[in-house]
């Protein structure tokens, strides 16, 4: 795997958990449960705690991995600007 398909990989990682993370945090609000309940939709907290918060920790593996993976960059960036 060659950098750009791997760096393409770890973006893709990120916009899903990314948005999965956003989702969810949206549907843990009290008021989107009630909302869905009125519509006969009715989500179990637990699993939307569940997934959240694992999917969360995905998130930041991928941005870790994308902080490595771009520390070069980050340095000589952070060399320019400061």
């Amino acid at each position: 795997m060659n950098k750009s398909e791997f760096n393409f990989v770890i973006d893709i990682g990120l916009g899903l958990t990314f948005f999965i993370s956003f989702i969810t945090g949206i549907l843990k609000f009290k008021e989107s449960l009630l909302l869905l309940a009125r519509i006969g939709i009715y989500l179990p907290a637990f699993w939307l705690n569940f997934i959240h918060d694992r999917i969360g920790i995905l998130m930041g593996i991928f941005v870790l991995i994308h902080l490595i993976a771009h520390f070069r960059w980050i340095k000589v960036m952070a060399k320019k600007y400061i």
